[in-house]
């Protein structure tokens, strides 16, 4: 493994528990105690910052006016992860498809160590979704059936190329790197049995060092429960939450089953069935 090879993904589609992965990981990997704090989330910031793309300016000022736009921004994804600075770990979250815009790759393999990725029940993801933007039920389902979609970083300063959830996941499927896909229901049903394959993962293929002891890693369930989470963004607010729902609403599974109706439920497992059967979601 080349040394400068630092460059670590936590990629999900929208709603799916990034945010509360990046909680687990900036405790395991930047305290000592394991004691999680919404001031470590910066650690573990987005890849889609328009300070990622300061070389742009030099280069192009129009450019660098544009990089909301999908046709500019895709030219230097690749030039922006190569000029990081690669002396120490860089963990990046993103909501991106790990896909071609115009034959440019998003992931440039020359800097990618590896990839922890959040799959969730698109079925709940529909009803998060929808909350989260503000728009009905079933737009978000046609919303996430859509080929390609592009969303933008909370500034609206760089933009986001997302897909079908189901090529979202192919997408990062297909990255040629180390990877681990962790279900979001499994992180909410047994966190520290979860927990404890991420190290694994941590400390095995990505050799990455850590820290660690048993009473580090019950303070970092203690301290990332989602709903003490929750409660923090309550009572200090959070930055990366809408105008339009708290960002950690409900954290639960299955919400579906009571929500969404019957023809919604059909319409999203008869789409997205396939990759809803590789991880265990339908049958």
């Amino acid at each position: 493994m080349k040394k400068n090879k630092n460059l670590i993904w936590i990629a999900s589609y929208p709603k799916s528990g990034n945010t509360w992965m990046r909680s687990l990981l900036t405790a395991l990997i930047y305290t000592k105690d394991g004691l999680f704090d919404f001031e470590l989330l910066p650690k573990i910031d987005q890849f889609e910052k328009k300070n990622n793309f300061s070389f742009v300016k030099k280069l192009k000022s129009s450019d660098f006016d544009n990089l909301d736009k999908m046709e500019i921004v895709s030219k230097y994804w690749h030039e922006a992860q190569e000029k990081l600075d690669y002396s120490d770990l860089i963990f990046f979250k993103t909501h991106s498809s790990n896909y071609n815009h115009k034959n440019l790759k998003y992931a440039n393999l020359n800097k990618t160590r590896g990839c922890i990725y959040l799959v969730r029940d698109p079925r709940d993801i529909a009803i998060s979704y929808s909350k989260f933007m503000g728009c009905s039920i079933d737009e978000t389902i046609d919303y996430m059936l859509a080929p390609s979609r592009q969303i933008w970083n909370q500034e609206k300063t760089v933009g986001i190329i997302i897909s079908r959830w189901d090529f979202h996941v192919a997408s990062w499927i297909n990255l040629d790197t180390p990877k681990i896909f962790i279900r979001y229901e499994d992180l909410l049903h047994n966190t520290k049995k979860v927990l404890k394959e991420l190290i694994k993962f941590i400390q095995g293929p990505l050799k990455i060092k850590i820290e660690l002891n048993e009473k580090k890693i019950e303070n970092i369930i203690k301290t990332t429960s989602f709903d003490l989470l929750k409660n923090k963004e309550n009572k200090d607010g959070f930055r990366e939450a809408s105008k339009n729902s708290p960002f950690f609403r409900e954290g639960k599974s299955m919400q579906w089953k009571k929500i969404l109706s019957q023809d919604q439920v059909n319409k999203i497992e008869v789409n997205l069935g396939k990759y809803m059967k590789k991880f265990n979601y339908i049958i």
